[in-house]
């Protein structure tokens, strides 16, 4: 469906589709759906590129663990165990809001071209989750 025939509308977080009956035909509104695909794009984005900064800074966290578990030197271990849980914390915060940013990109692409994308690759998140935990 071409994309000047799909209305919509935005109450809080959720979008929903307006029926024939229901809508007008406005450029502002296709403007408007634009703008929020945009934004949302460039958020997921922005969302992914920290995650794969999280996941560097994971690899060197840990490889200083495990020297320092290799030296036997307790105190700098347990300030690195820390550190290694504070940032799964943070990339498991980072998964669960580019999911929702995933889900949204696909709503608002849904209404804007007819069609959605797959953004999110389940087995892609799980083999991250699995290569990082080292605890």
């Amino acid at each position: 469906m071409p994309f000047d025939m799909i209305a919509w509308r935005r109450s809080g977080n959720r979008i929903t589709r307006i029926e024939d009956d229901q809508r007008e035909q406005s450029p502002v509104k296709i403007q408007q759906l634009e703008h929020a695909l945009h934004t949302a794009q460039q958020k997921l984005m922005r969302a992914c590129q920290h995650i794969r900064l999280i996941d560097e800074k994971l690899r060197d966290v840990e490889v200083r663990y495990k020297r320092a578990v290799k030296n036997s030197r307790n105190s700098f271990r347990y300030n690195q165990r820390l550190n290694l849980s504070i940032l799964s914390g943070i990339k498991m915060m980072y998964f669960e809001y580019t999911t929702k940013m995933a889900t949204e990109v696909n709503q608002l692409r849904l209404l804007y071209y007819g069609d959605s994308a797959d953004l999110i690759n389940e087995s892609d998140s799980d083999s991250d989750e699995n290569e990082n935990s080292t605890f």
